[in-house]
């Protein structure tokens, strides 16, 4: 075969096989999750900055727009900072008030490509006295469920479930940045910290 056509074609299957990288996605107005604005109007959201891979930079989970968001929080999507930009690398579910982060000693020792990061742990409130604990795996190209555990937290539960809550939330292994958008009739997007709790 032509050394030409061979170098274009594997230059071709490279760009394919590539991940897409995507610059800051909270640099970018967040969208309407509710359809109630008026046509070019934003949303505000809420993000956490992390480093979640151990390479020194910080990444992103990133909220959709919090009107949609209940009592117990709303979604979430994980990106990891790359040099080439953000890869996006799954979903979780939180409340920006009780978000914990801590390294996953058991996948320390693995080969990269099955290496899990870090553990997150969220809280999801669904009364006045009790919610679920739950934590989700990180790794190079996936986020994955770990488990869920239902706490009493809250007015009229337990002291095992306050002390639960108190355990995982007062203080995040890995440090972390909570913080929520303002954006401007023009789209700049500024951030500011958040400081809230699902137990209040």
């Amino acid at each position: 075969m032509n050394e030409a056509i061979w170098s274009l074609l594997v230059a071709s299957f490279l760009a394919v096989a590539a991940p897409a990288h995507a610059q800051d996605p909270s640099t970018i107005p967040g969208v309407d999750g509710v359809g109630d604005k008026e046509p070019g109007a934003f949303a505000e959201r809420f993000r956490i900055t992390a480093d979640l891979d151990g390479d020194g930079r910080d990444d992103l989970i990133l909220s959709e727009d919090i009107r949609t968001f209940g009592t117990g929080g709303g979604t979430w999507t994980v990106y990891l900072s790359r040099p080439a930009g953000f890869d996006e690398v799954g979903t979780i579910t939180a409340h920006p008030g009780a978000v914990s982060i801590e390294p996953d000693h058991d996948a320390i020792q693995r080969q990269e490509k099955d290496r899990i990061y870090v553990r997150i742990w969220t809280y999801w409130k669904s009364s006045g006295r009790e919610g679920s604990l739950y934590y989700y795996r990180v790794g190079p190209s996936g986020v994955f469920d770990g488990g869920r555990l239902t706490i009493y937290p809250g007015d009229g539960g337990s002291e095992l479930g306050r002390g639960v809550y108190e355990a995982v939330f007062k203080h995040s292994e890995i440090p972390l940045r909570v913080e929520k958008s303002s954006t401007d009739a023009k789209g700049t997007v500024t951030w500011r910290p958040y400081y809230g709790s699902p137990r209040s």
